[in-house]
């Protein structure tokens, strides 16, 4: 059976391991805070003087000292106070304040002077060999959290920042290392018609034709490392060194800039992702290059109303072949198939006077024009349509 004077001496052992463990994550947690701000420093002010890099190293190291001296010491060879312990065990026990405490102290007095009077030792003796209602349990949660907490902050630093926690911490802790840090970038890339592409996004080619995609450093100059990296599923990953072409303006919001070149080629048989990366810029979202059949008008029918002063009755044409002849005033109703879904149909004149857009999702669609006297012997019209990831593609017909 437990007595309380052992479940004095297992709890005492216990806080002080908690203690310990208290004081070690603290103490962590400094050291983690210090290091995470002067890198910061580091990264953002980039310095090169030695005198600034000892700076930071010295205040590092003093954290560092500071910490094991002042904080890890002074708790790893406390030794813990017995009525302290006492009240402990009141406080976890759900006890009075001082019904184990009291009897604590008095022994301890009585051990400090030498002396011990009859009632004293009885009355010790009674609560010492008592065996305790419960056992005392020490909360941990906030400890747990605690650890939780710090390891989720060490896992993402040197997980997904690995590369620049390394950096930082070899140029805090060693200020005479070689370590630098990568050249400042911020890459874009523009598509043929010198739209930016996103990041992450998909970007369509109709047919088997290549597109050219063009790469600047919105920060200035850029570094002399960029790379362009393609992966396919059933092929190892391929990183291309690119090289400057020209020197020009592609967008209106950016100044000249020098420009990287490159050629991409839907693969029909299985997807294609690239992105570009230099300098410090390693963590471009993967672009997903996808080819898509290119449309194509597979049928189309016209049903003509004529005007009423001609007296003719209505007529319906299919597929035809050449140019229509159609008198001024008739009513024409067209129907077009095309061979795959869009999301925008356009019928636009070649002059841009007439014009009908339709967007719906879909394969047939129906628009009218009307011949009026004004119109010119000979009209062209263009169609347009948009598939779903805004590539755009045309046709014409005349009559």
């Amino acid at each position: 059976m437990v007595t309380l004077r052992e479940e004095l001496n297992t709890f005492r052992r216990k806080l002080t391991w908690r203690l310990r463990l208290r004081a070690v994550l603290q103490a962590v947690s400094i050291i983690v805070v210090t290091a995470f701000a002067l890198g910061w420093a580091d990264f953002q002010f980039r310095p090169e003087l030695s005198l600034v890099r000892y700076i930071l190293s010295i205040f590092f190291w003093g954290v560092l000292l500071s910490t094991f001296l002042f904080r890890l010491v002074p708790v790893w060879f406390k030794k813990i106070n017995p009525v302290d312990v006492a009240f402990s065990i009141e406080q976890c026990s759900g006890r009075d304040p001082g019904e184990i405490a009291a009897v604590v102290a008095l022994d301890q007095m009585s051990v400090s002077t030498g002396e011990q009077s009859e009632w004293q030792r009885v009355l010790t003796q009674r609560v010492f060999e008592a065996t305790p209602q419960q056992t005392p349990q020490i909360r941990s949660r906030g400890l747990v959290v605690h650890i939780v907490l710090l390891a989720l902050i060490l896992s993402i630093s040197f997980g997904f920042a690995s590369s620049t926690s390394v950096i930082a911490m070899t140029r805090i802790a060693w200020p005479q290392s070689e370590q630098r840090w990568p050249r400042l970038t911020k890459l874009v890339i523009f598509n043929q018609n010198q739209i930016s592409v996103s990041p992450g996004s998909i970007v369509s080619l109709v047919g088997d034709e290549s597109t050219e995609f063009q790469v600047v450093d919105e920060l200035g100059a850029p570094p002399e490392d960029i790379t362009l990296e393609i992966r396919r599923p059933s092929q190892p990953l391929k990183r291309i060194r690119l090289r400057r072409s020209h020197h020009e303006k592609i967008s209106r919001d950016l100044p000249p800039l020098d420009v990287f070149d490159f050629r991409l080629i839907p693969n029909s048989r299985e997807t294609t992702q690239f992105r570009v990366v230099g300098g410090d810029d390693r963590s471009m979202a993967w672009i997903t290059l996808r080819r898509e059949m290119k449309p194509v008008v597979q049928g189309i029918s016209c049903f003509m109303t004529p005007p009423e002063y001609l007296g003719s009755e209505s007529s319906q044409l299919e597929n035809w072949a050449g140019l229509m002849t159609a008198p001024v005033g008739a009513k024409l109703t067209f129907d077009v198939v095309m061979n795959r879904p869009v999301v925008e149909f356009e019928v636009r004149s070649a002059d841009e006077k007439k014009s009908s857009q339709i967007s719906l999702k879909g394969t047939q669609f129906s628009f009218e024009i009307e011949v009026t006297a004004s119109d010119e012997k000979e009209l062209t019209f263009d169609i347009f349509v948009r598939i779903e990831q805004a590539v755009a593609t045309e046709s014409s017909m005349e009559f």
